[in-house]
Formats: C-alpha cells, sequence, structure tokens
C-alpha cells in the first residue's frame, strides 16, 4: 500500500532535483559555457512516463519529464527520477556534487584556453544505457567540443589549456582523453572528455602536447601528470624567455612594465 507520506517524500525529491537541475544549468551558464540540449526531455508534462531508446543498442529506460530543461550534461535525472529508491547504476539518482566539482574544473581549463566551449555530455541518458558503468554514470565526467571548427592547432591549445590546469592542481587526479583523435567505441561524435573521478581505470590521451623528452602524453594518470609536472615550466619558458637584455622604447610605460612583470622579464 503506498502511504500519503511516501508520496510526498517523493514528490519533494523531484521538486529537489529540479532546484539541482536549475541551479547547475544556471552555474554552467555564468561561467560562460554553453549546454547543449536533450529535445526529448525538454518542458513536458509533470509525471509524465516515457521511454528512452539509446540510439546504438536499442536499450531502453523510462524517463520521468517534468517542468524543466534537461540537458546532455544531466539528462539521466530524468531517467532516475522514474525509478525511484534504485540503486543499478543505470536509474540510481544523479551525484549532484559530483557534477558540480567536474564542472567546477571544466571551467577552470576553459579560462586558461580563453575560447568558448560547448558541454555535450555527463551523467547522460546516453551514458546510462551503454553495457557499462563509468565516470560518466558516476557524475564525474564531461565531455565538450570548442566552439568553431577544431582544427589541429585549436586542439594543441586546449590540450596546452589542460596540461597547465594539472600543473597547477596537482592534489587533482584528471583524465583527460582527445576523442577528437582518438574517439571510444560508443562515442557518437568527436569531443574531449575530462574526468576527476579518483577510482578510475581510464588512461589519459594527449595527442599533440609532448613531455620534455618529446613524447606526447599518454597512460596512467598518475605518471601523466608528473610528466607534465616536469616538462611545463619548460614549455612556459619556450613562451615567455626571460631574457636579461630585452629593451623595448615606448611611450606608455607603465603598460609595458605591466605586460613584462606577466612574461617574467625584468625591464631594467
Amino acid at each position: 500500500m503506498i502511504k500519503l507520506q511516501d508520496l510526498l517524500l517523493e514528490q519533494q525529491d523531484i521538486l529537489y532535483n529540479v532546484d539541482m537541475i536549475k541551479s547547475i544549468h544556471k552555474y554552467a551558464r555564468s561561467k560562460g559555457m554553453f549546454i547543449k540540449y536533450k529535445r526529448r526531455f525538454a518542458k513536458q508534462i509533470l509525471k509524465i512516463k516515457k521511454w528512452y531508446k539509446h540510439p546504438d543498442n536499442g536499450r531502453k529506460l523510462k524517463y520521468l519529464a517534468l517542468e524543466t530543461d534537461y540537458s546532455e550534461i544531466i539528462s539521466a535525472a530524468a531517467i532516475s527520477n522514474a525509478y525511484p529508491g534504485s540503486t543499478d547504476w543505470r536509474t540510481k539518482p544523479v551525484n549532484y556534487t559530483n557534477i558540480l566539482s567536474t564542472l567546477k574544473v571544466v571551467n577552470g581549463i576553459q579560462n586558461n584556453y580563453y575560447g568558448k566551449i560547448e558541454l555535450t555530455g555527463g551523467d547522460d541518458a546516453f551514458h546510462r544505457c551503454l553495457n557499462y558503468e563509468s565516470d560518466h554514470t558516476r557524475g564525474f565526467a564531461i565531455d565538450f567540443v570548442q566552439e568553431g571548427k577544431a582544427s589541429d592547432d585549436s586542439q594543441l591549445q586546449m590540450e596546452n589549456a589542460i596540461a597547465k590546469y594539472i600543473y597547477e592542481n596537482p592534489d587533482l587526479t584528471i583524465i583527460y582523453i582527445n576523442e577528437y583523435k582518438k574517439p571510444s567505441d560508443s562515442a557518437k561524435g568527436n569531443h574531449h572528455h575530462i574526468s576527476i573521478d579518483p577510482t578510475s581505470t581510464d588512461s589519459c590521451y594527449f595527442h599533440f602536447f609532448k613531455d620534455i623528452d618529446g613524447k606526447t602524453l599518454r597512460g596512467d594518470p598518475g605518471i601523466v601528470k608528473e610528466k607534465i609536472k616536469e616538462s611545463f615550466p619548460a614549455y612556459l619558458d619556450s613562451l615567455y624567455p626571460k631574457e636579461k637584455d630585452i629593451h623595448i622604447k615606448s611611450d606608455k610605460p607603465n603598460l609595458w612594465n605591466t605586460i613584462l612583470n606577466y612574461t617574467g622579464v625584468d625591464n631594467k
């Protein structure tokens, strides 16, 4: 027998989920991150159960359409809301804390990149219908694309931004995979993959950024982190040479002093 108290608690959980979805969307937009939306989940009637069918393997899971928008980064919430109390990884609640933590890392990477990105995947319905649990279904992974054409040069810039973030945040375990160059078996399009799952068994794959020996960074994220620690200072020196004999004539000395201080050049 269903009790009124249980219904009220279920409704509270749904409202909480709606608030968290709005908060995460608001955070992403406030940081200049575009979000790809899954149209079938957008602005449906409250408590109408439908089916999500995976485009590749045909697996189906119920979803509960709410009066809110579901983006690709958390469209799994529409599924978990249809299975209250589930502990199965396919239908369990979305871990919003993990999603928000991962978004903060992606925002830090975007700040290093100085360009715009679009978030295309997270804990979403697509990943919930695959054959395996992953960093995505635990809320620890975000997929994103660069705005415009992702040329080799722009991908190198993105890898530089990611390496810089890893260098500046040594306490984090960050797994990066360039899925423009090495897409996973389940990938539906080219993208960058970032995970901060401390229990992940995935390997890193940098296609362009090289270590101090001139080798591209691949493999265990802990080893990749150490390689970046060794190579990044030399990489910065190549961008901003600390030469003492640089003389710049300008009628705006304050501006040049600001630039030189930023690059590490002593203006004497």
